[in-house]
């Protein structure tokens, strides 16, 4: 089963094509997900290093993908009038889906499928302009759907340049990721940025990136501060005076703080 009901909000289903993810990333949130391999798949019990090996073992969810038609038409009643977010803890782009494809056979059952549905994609991988041509299709299929009927998102990290590497070992650079939401919004696709994380002492890279999507006219649906697990791991921490400048920038949504 891939559709799931969803705490996230305005998300009325989630679909997570992938367990784990291949880009690495050290703060990710999602690293919670081991506790529900382990021991499993051939992975080790142990979910402190299943945790600590992040990005270094993904769980491709092939029977249920196989099965998707399936589970979306006897769900379509359900599904209408919600939002419906692919993904929520992996990326359905990750680099895995190079070589699985899953994503993809999902995007071409829900086109031969007709649902009528929105959909929001989130990723922060260029590997989705493989998938240029089912976006296009879907985008037009869902064009009378009252709010947007397919809807992209890029996450863009602000970190420090010379840490990049160290933090997101294998995701794509910030400028290759504005690029993605260049390129999609040329080809008539609904996009938004999700800046995500923020590092403390990174305002002015931040400011630089938001006046860099203001000026591509992409929409900055929400800003997310570092979590603060990830604070007390890296040993930073934000002033006062930078979270009140990040929540005074201009044209955006949303500024997650926790």
């Amino acid at each position: 089963m891939l559709i799931t009901p969803s705490r996230l909000p305005g998300v009325g289903f989630v679909i997570n094509p992938y367990i784990g993810c291949g880009f690495g990333c050290k703060y990710c949130y999602a690293k919670f997900m081991a506790k529900f391999v382990a021991g499993k798949y051939g992975l080790s019990d142990n979910v402190n290093n299943l945790q600590r090996s992040w990005g270094n073992w993904v769980i491709p969810k092939v029977d249920d993908v196989n099965n998707f038609g399936q589970e979306l038409k006897k769900k379509q009643k359900k599904l209408q009038g919600k939002k419906v977010l692919l993904s929520s803890v992996t990326d359905p782009y990750q680099p895995k889906e190079a070589q699985f494809k899953l994503t993809r056979k999902m995007l071409e059952t829900w086109l031969n499928t007709q649902a009528n549905v929105q959909l929001e994609i989130l990723t922060r991988s260029a590997l989705i302009l493989r998938d240029l041509d089912l976006l296009k299709k879907l985008a037009l299929q869902t064009q009378n759907i009252e709010t947007a009927g397919l809807t992209v998102g890029v996450s863009i990290s602000v970190i420090p340049k010379n840490r990049f590497r160290e933090i997101e070992p294998y995701a794509p650079l910030p400028n290759v990721r504005i690029n993605v939401l260049k390129t999609l919004k040329a080809a008539g696709i609904n996009v938004y940025a999700f800046i995500a994380p923020v590092w403390p002492g990174e305002i002015e890279q931040l400011k630089e990136l938001v006046s860099t999507l203001r000026a591509y006219s992409v929409p900055i649906y929400y800003i997310e501060l570092l979590n603060k697990t990830a604070r007390r791991y890296f040993k930073v921490e934000f002033s006062k005076r930078e979270v009140v400048e990040i929540r005074r920038l201009e044209g955006v949504i949303r500024v997650i703080e926790h």
